[in-house]
């Protein structure tokens, strides 16, 4: 009985018959690791031979004979399994321990349930945080949220509004990103913030922070306990073009749902979303202006049927299945004077239309008026004193959010 394996695909024809062992914790663990250091590009490879042999140690135990039955006698992965690469992973696993890291196995306990679901789920994954794996990895639900690098003051704003929605749940469920300029570090620094754990998940090995600008941050996020840093590249990886794409994987392979806030037509947080709606996980995207290249992968999606639209927090949260705590808080602008140099005494006119923003990004100018019931014209007026003096920004469709930046 064999189970041929091709270096570009693989072709189950049965099962090799195996010779089973008393597992040991630490050879096993010895054996996944290599196995995804010299496979992790083809994690559904590494998952198979372990399933159909039982255990990743069994892979190494295989001899010439029972590797070309089951590789093929030239096969590029035989040449792999090799004693030489159990050395490498010990090796890896005493640098990983020096680091403060974790490497949880694929079959083991720790290890994320939703992302074990996956069939490209990786053999192992490096975790470095105060929270032991188990706890990281249980109970709450976890949440992507990604979007462009060049993220628009809307967008920016938006997320932060989706962010503290979802921390003024009873769910409390856990941010992950992908610790990227843009969308990725406003949710992770937004939900640490908001006392929400957040799990940023790295294109490189864990020594390797990308990019270098957070690494402050998640070195703050991880020694105030908030979270983690995770990855399944081995130490001393740097940053290649191809790494990306297993990353996004993985932040959509751990998460129950994904929220896009905004993409390109093409870009990471568009292969995110469509890993979870491969992997039959609820997608969510913000919806853009026609003509806006921000906001042209979001309205894709929603057009396909892929992503449903985000339209207030209240509906997403609701859409989650979570429901807000008792005491949930008002979003408020803080007490401030707007000291725009025409605003001739209506101070607190700009203050309403302000607080108005804050309750609801996106609110459009007329929402305002009937809202406040400031008159449209004196609305837009004030409105557009605030956008001059930094306050506020307002879009071609009249959308307002505030300008953080100044704020």
């Amino acid at each position: 009985m064999t189970l041929l394996i091709k270096d570009h695909g693989f072709l189950s024809v049965s099962l090799l018959p195996c010779k089973q062992k008393m597992l040991n914790p630490d050879e096993e663990r010895i054996c996944v690791c290599a196995l995804n250091m010299v496979l992790g590009h083809r994690p559904a490879i590494v998952r198979t031979l372990i399933a159909n042999l039982h255990s990743a140690a069994a892979v190494f135990r295989l001899n010439e004979k029972e590797k070309a039955e089951i590789f093929g006698p030239y096969s590029k992965i035989s040449a792999k399994i090799t004693p030489a690469a159990l050395d490498a992973a010990e090796k890896e696993l005493n640098t990983a321990e020096k680091y403060g890291c974790t490497f949880i196995c694929i079959n083991e306990p720790a290890y994320p349930k939703l992302l074990s679901e996956c069939e490209d789920a990786p053999a192992g994954l490096y975790v470095r945080s105060r929270i032991p794996a188990e706890e990281l990895f249980s109970g709450n639900d976890f949440i992507a949220v990604v979007g462009t690098r060049n993220i628009s003051e809307y967008g920016k704003s938006t997320c932060k509004s989706i962010i503290h929605a979802l921390a003024d749940t009873a769910q409390q469920p856990v941010i992950v990103s992908g610790l990227a300029f843009g969308t990725d570090i406003t949710a992770h620094i937004e939900a640490a913030g908001c006392g929400l754990r957040t799990i940023a998940v790295l294109p490189a090995g864990l020594d390797r922070i990308y990019p270098r600008y957070h690494d402050s941050f998640a070195e703050r996020m991880i020694a105030d306990g908030k979270g983690a840093i995770v990855s399944d590249f081995p130490f001393g990886t740097s940053v290649f073009r191809t790494n990306f794409s297993r990353r996004n994987r993985i932040i959509a392979g751990l998460s129950k749902s994904t929220i896009l806030i905004e993409s390109k037509i093409k870009g990471g947080g568009l292969i995110t979303a469509n890993y979870a709606f491969s992997y039959s996980r609820d997608v969510y995207a913000l919806p853009g202006r026609l003509g806006d290249s921000c906001s042209e992968g979001c309205n894709m999606l929603v057009a396909k049927g892929i992503a449903a639209p985000i339209t207030s927090c209240d509906t997403l949260v609701s859409s989650l299945g979570y429901r807000f705590g008792k005491h949930r808080p008002s979003i408020e602008t803080p007490g401030r004077s707007y000291p725009g140099a025409h605003l001739n005494g209506n101070g607190r006119t700009a203050e309403r239309i302000m607080d108005a923003v804050a309750r609801k990004t996106g609110i459009t100018l007329h929402e305002i008026a009937a809202e406040t019931g400031i008159p449209f014209n004196e609305t837009a007026a004030i409105a557009g004193i605030l956008e001059s003096d930094g306050f506020l920004t307002v879009d071609i469709m009249q959308r307002c959010s505030i300008n953080e930046k100044n704020m």
